[in-house]
């Protein structure tokens, strides 16, 4: 599905984003990594809240663990429950 999502629309950044959530709960983090960057490029068709998430997953997956909690702890002040 994500696959003809993309094929329709190379700019769908949830799509994007949702493939690289795939890749790395598969361990398969360069294609992660690929996809995530995919979908930081058309930030413009994101809500301010898939545009947190996407940027707490890259700082959890590439960067660090702290990193990553301080990111979710931001947007969960931000979007509670």
């Amino acid at each position: 599905a994500l696959s003809s999502a993309l094929a329709l629309d190379q700019r769908f950044a949830s799509a994007h984003a949702a493939q690289g959530y795939v890749h790395a709960y598969l361990g398969d983090m360069p294609s992660s990594r690929i996809a995530l960057q995919r979908a930081l490029s058309p930030q413009d068709r994101m809500t301010d809240r898939e545009r947190l998430q996407l940027k707490a997953n890259w700082a959890m997956f590439f960067e660090s663990p702290g990193a990553g909690f301080r990111a979710w702890k931001a947007l969960a002040d931000i979007y509670p429950g």
